[in-house]
């Protein structure tokens, strides 16, 4: 596999998925999931909730940051939304500048790979299952052997995304082509510089490595099964189901400094684009991460904490 694929593969892994050791329960905001607001919903399709304040409405849909291809969802609620709407407020995300990845990655290659063969170099149980891991995805030992343990995480995960067919602009794009037909005015979230996070995954000592592999082998046990069961949960409003997918190479991202740095902004940052927005006459609708949303200190508690009546799918 060349040097060029191997990075756009990690960066894949990296962003596309992102959805987040062993402190992830007080770094990774996104970590603990305010268990009041899994619920049901009782309308047909995805779970929505309703930030209101005297003459303004913003709808909210938790989303994930992809589905498999072919799951299907009822859309519906969102058409009878922009009707109304006025704007649809798009999430905050994450950009990486290719050129300076790419080179970053060349200037840095001998701090990626490992000596001798990585499966020689695991830990005996963790060698285990990687290798009963790397034969579900279907892949060889030579795909990884070179590369340090997060690098075969990063590879890890994303050949158990590509055996799911992910479809990494699935539900947003679809949210974005009704807002077009609907003719609501698009206005876009922030955009972070993800370069940082790069650059720190490449320097973890060995240690935190390995636990990233770990989770990444954790990522394929749990199977295609459940990653699909979530990414339907999701679209008939589940709650619950939809958050029960494994998480599996994002607790390796979540536990890192630049990533929860950028994990806290962006939860900041959305829940201004959400008061602002109802600052504005009428109605918005808004699309958020399904765990930015829901997490303990997450996009509904902070509006609720500020004085925002926020009702749930369920109410």
């Amino acid at each position: 596999m060349g040097t060029r694929s191997i990075l756009l593969a990690a960066l894949l892994a990296l962003f596309a998925t992102r959805a987040s050791i062993a402190q992830e329960a007080t770094t990774d905001p996104e970590a603990v999931i305010a268990e009041e607001l899994v619920v049901q919903a009782r309308v047909p399709g995805p779970a929505w909730w309703k930030a209101t304040d005297a003459d303004s409405t913003v709808w909210i849909l938790g989303a994930p940051a992809a589905l498999p291809k072919g799951v299907a969802w009822d859309v519906r609620p969102l058409n009878l939304r922009l009707e109304e709407a006025h704007t649809l407020l798009t999430p905050v995300t994450g950009k990486i500048s290719t050129i300076r990845a790419l080179a970053f990655f060349f200037a840095n290659q001998d701090e990626m790979r490992g000596e001798g063969s990585l499966e020689d170099r695991l830990p005996p149980d963790l060698r285990a299952r990687f290798i009963a891991a790397r034969t579900a995805v279907g892949k060889p030992a030579s795909r990884y052997e070179r590369w340090h343990p997060g690098m075969a995480a990063m590879q890890l995960s994303t050949d158990f995304y590509d055996g799911l067919d992910m479809q990494a602009d699935e539900p947003f794009d679809a949210v974005k082509r009704a807002a077009r037909r609907a003719r609501v005015r698009v206005k876009p979230g922030a955009a972070y510089d993800m370069n940082p996070v790069l650059r720190e995954f490449v320097a973890l000592d060995e240690a935190a490595q390995l636990v990233c592999l770990e989770d990444a082998v954790r990522l394929v046990e749990a199977g295609h099964a459940g990653a699909r069961g979530a990414a339907q949960g999701w679209a008939r409003g589940d709650v619950g189901r939809a958050l029960a997918a494994e998480r599996g190479f994002d607790r390796c991202l979540g536990a890192m400094p630049t990533m929860v740095s950028a994990t806290r902004r962006a939860l900041t940052d959305t829940t201004a684009m959400v008061q602002e927005a109802l600052r504005q006459p009428g109605t918005s609708v808004i699309v958020v991460g399904l765990r930015s949303l829901l997490a303990r200190d997450g996009v509904v508690t902070r509006l609720r904490a500020a004085g925002v009546e926020v009702r749930t799918p369920e109410e």
